[in-house]
């Protein structure tokens, strides 16, 4: 199976609201050799303030180029997922990228009306280098150096990791993503190749199936952990994966009731271990636990019989199960009173799109723009109404102007209520641009270089602030 390997650059931390700038993916074969590539930026999205430490310190974008690169958002997506899907089923390999960039991109796709799980589905997978550079660390330390932290846990930023003077480009962070990924291969066949069958839901959940012991790699507090575990169940709600951490003698919870087993599993460390299949993780055999010297001091005899113990008592482990269902449901009944959620944060706020909505969809891409615009109202989930709103107005205000006044003007107050709240959103607001421009003048004050450029970012936001403060 070929690997994509792929970074994105965009204009803040947001993978809801924020402008994708810059995409570059290699597609290569099973040894890494290359076969193709795709390289696109695009000019900031319409209506979208940026943040100033993104693209002035992490992603080094001019103003000029926010401005004026030639491709819009919309347009450097389309291309994108026509080169994806040109490349076939292959595995998506990018750096945090379960966390962030596979986000982006999924959203960026549910926001243009495009089925969103590009990365996941029809024969494709999703892997996360992240993951499996800090695994290879954890049980090989030759594998690779890295920087300490002051509490001397290991430093896993890329930059850090392959230092270049051109890092946060896109395309340099492929390169040095796809480096990390050949070390790997090339130190730990074993280790790659258990990564390659546990990295999808699936596979990592055929893995705990069979597995009576299988190690399981968590990150918290600065550091991975090996945990020696035994599978009991999937969550009832979530579908992930349960085990039993092996630390703690079974037995000494078999016999307690429902009430007291309840408040037994809440406390730190907690038996139960989450895993994550859909998170593309990294799965051991229970060797690599006996690493944790926790698990080498029990030795492997009395693991064996603590996990049969646990797999020959089912009555405990469903009453583990439903105990978690009902913290899990007391957790949703508490989230019940959240704030209304804006239409770029509800891909995962219930079902996708309805056979008719996916419908409109293709022929809202197969139309031109004034029958686009002609479909903006038709969709039975108002979400995507809005999102075929907001994409004639960012690719034609002309034609949607023309042909219906009343959506143009919506859409530009609604993105003038955006940008001039002064709440603390989950996107940039013309108030926030301001205080980070006065913060970087004060930071550069003896720099005329970074001065003239802040000048820059400074026109930009103005320009845009002027546009919609008559919204």
């Amino acid at each position: 199976m070929n690997y994509v390997i792929f970074d994105l650059e965009a204009s803040g931390a947001s993978t809801s609201f924020d402008s994708v700038l810059e995409i570059y993916a290699k597609l290569v074969d099973d040894e890494f050799n290359e076969l193709d590539e795709f390289h696109g930026r695009a000019r900031l999205t319409e209506g979208v303030i940026p943040n100033l430490t993104a693209v002035m310190e992490v992603c080094k974008i001019s103003a000029d180029t926010l401005r004026n690169t030639n491709k819009s958002n919309f347009q450097l997506l389309l291309d994108a997922e026509k080169k994806f899907q040109s490349w076939g089923k292959v595995i998506f390999f990018g750096y945090n990228s379960t966390n962030y960039d596979i986000e982006v991109i999924r959203k960026w796709l549910f926001k243009s009306l495009k089925k969103p799980y590009l990365t996941n589905t029809n024969g494709n997978k999703q892997g996360d280098i992240l993951n499996i550079i800090r695994s290879a660390k954890l049980i090989d330390d030759k594998i690779i150096k890295t920087k300490m932290s002051e509490k001397n846990n290991p430093i896993f930023k890329l930059d850090t990791l392959i230092p270049r003077e051109d890092s946060h480009g896109a395309r340099s962070d492929t390169i040095a993503c796809e480096s990390l990924l050949k070390l790997v291969y090339k130190k730990n066949k074993m280790l790659w190749n258990n990564y390659l069958n546990t990295l999808y839901k699936e596979g990592a959940e055929n893995f705990i199936k069979k597995e009576k012991i299988f190690c399981n790699h968590e990150w918290f507090y600065g550091r991975l952990r090996a945990y020696a575990v035994t599978f009991i169940g999937f969550h009832k709600i979530y579908r992930w994966g349960l085990a039993w951490d092996l630390a703690n003698p079974p037995e000494d919870y078999f016999n307690l009731n429902k009430k007291d087993l309840a408040r037994e599993l809440k406390k730190t460390p907690r038996p139960i271990r989450t895993i994550r299949t859909n998170k593309s993780i990294v799965l051991l055999q229970q060797e690599y636990a006996l690493q944790n010297e926790i698990y080498k001091k029990i030795g492997t005899k009395t693991l064996i019989e603590r996990a049969n113990a646990l797999n020959a008592n089912n009555e405990f482990k469903n009453l583990v199960l439903d105990i978690i269902e009902e913290q899990a449901q007391e957790k949703i009944s508490l989230k019940e009173d959240k704030p209304n959620l804006q239409p770029e944060e509800t891909i995962y706020d219930g079902k996708f799109a309805d056979k008719k909505d996916e419908i409109l969809m293709e022929k809202f891409h197969s139309s031109d723009w004034k029958n686009k615009i002609k479909l903006i109202g038709s969709f039975e989930q108002d979400k995507y109404n809005f999102f075929a709103a907001h994409i004639c107005h960012a690719e034609r205000p002309d034609i949607l102007q023309s042909t219906s006044e009343r959506i143009y003007k919506d859409v530009r107050r609604d993105i003038a209520k955006r940008i001039f709240s002064d709440k603390n959103e989950n996107w940039t607001t013309v108030g926030d641009f301001m205080k980070q421009i006065d913060d970087a003048r004060a930071k550069y004050e003896n720099d005329s270089k970074k001065l003239a450029l802040l000048e820059d970012y400074n026109t930009l936001v103005m320009d845009i602030q002027k546009k919609y403060e008559v919204a």
